[in-house]
């Protein structure tokens, strides 16, 4: 049997954003921060950043985002993203029209079976 398109072994971290306010918002970009303590989360002040690349995403950046739709984000879970959900605390990070600071989504220690 001949599969279609591209196999892929990779395993994801995806977020998924709704927009469940009265107004259309922009996603301008989609990054992930980890903060090593809660004083350094509180004040904004990241040892980790990075941008997550959407060239060849079905939602690419800018992304407009009406009222009760959705945008999601995924990035390559490997041997650094792993390490570093463990060592610190570790986000999605979307900036959007409505902020000048990303909304930050939890990434959950991952754990390795």
């Amino acid at each position: 049997m001949v599969i279609a398109g591209d196999t892929d072994n990779n395993r994801y971290i995806k977020s998924t954003v709704y927009n469940r306010g009265s107004e259309a918002t922009t996603v301008n970009n989609v990054g992930l921060e980890g903060f090593l303590n809660k004083k350094d989360r509180a004040k904004n002040r990241p040892s980790f950043s990075a941008i997550i690349s959407h060239d060849n995403s079905s939602y690419s950046i800018p992304y407009r985002i009406e009222v009760g739709g959705e945008f999601s984000s995924m990035c390559i879970q490997n041997d650094d993203l792993i390490k570093k959900s463990n060592e610190m605390d570790l986000y999605f990070a979307i900036y959007h029209s409505f902020s000048d600071t990303p909304t930050l989504l939890r990434i959950n220690p991952i754990k390795i079976k």
